[in-house]
């Protein structure tokens, strides 16, 4: 997983007009799903915005990986945002709802093959986002990317992890893939790695993330 860059404005417009939004404390209840924060639109105009974005899928993504962050068009200024909480709702994949829609051909299910195939077919993209019921909030909070563990992530070495099965803190000794330029695996090369993280889709004893940087580079 990555730190990914957005770009954005303080004030909506035209074009960057997706809301990133910030915890709603004062809310009585349960808290909404994805479909009626971004399609019934239930926590605009209480101030909860942070900023805006031109595509509710980077959003999106931004949420999967926990923090990224923005750079205001309005003001050159560049920002942290972290995770600040979720809804509570259980997380669900859209790569398997995708997958299991026969009648759609999307092909490459990486990231970049899904905005693909969403800014390609811009009717289903709220359908296919609303699958995941789970929404992350976020606040403005320092300069460097931290995990679950309160330490800067270091890209390559920290993993995010299951901490019921993998502590944090820990320190683990692993035999990783390394690929060569088809994306097949060449061999193994043994390297330390630290769990530094968590995450809502990382669950069981035989799942982890690498932390792979900020930005394309770390995309890539």
């Amino acid at each position: 997983y990555f730190t990914p860059v957005l770009k954005v404005r303080q004030a909506p417009d035209d074009e960057y007009r997706y809301p990133i939004y910030r915890r709603p404390h004062s809310w009585e209840g349960p808290l909404p799903t994805r479909a009626q924060i971004d399609g019934e639109k239930v926590l605009a105009g209480q101030g909860l915005e942070l900023a805006y974005a031109a595509d509710p899928v980077d959003i999106y993504y931004m949420q999967v990986q926990g923090s990224g962050y923005v750079e205001y068009l309005d003001t050159g200024e560049r920002a942290l945002l972290v995770y600040d909480g979720s809804n509570q709702q259980p997380y669900r994949s859209i790569e398997r709802y995708l997958t299991e829609r026969e009648d759609l051909e999307v092909g490459n299910l990486s990231i970049n093959g899904i905005k693909r195939f969403l800014k390609d077919h811009p009717a289903l993209r709220d359908t296919v986002l609303s699958q995941n019921p789970s929404y992350i909030f976020f606040a403005p909070r320092g300069r460097s990317v931290k995990g679950a563990g309160q330490v800067p992530l270091i890209p390559e070495i920290s993993v995010a992890v299951d901490h019921r099965y993998l502590p944090l803190g820990s320190v683990l000794l692993a035999a990783c893939p390394v690929y060569d330029k088809y994306g097949e695996v060449d061999h193994h090369e043994f390297r330390i790695l630290l769990p530094q993280d968590t995450g809502g889709a990382i669950r069981g004893p035989g799942h982890l993330d690498v932390y792979s940087g900020v930005g394309r580079a770390g995309q890539s």
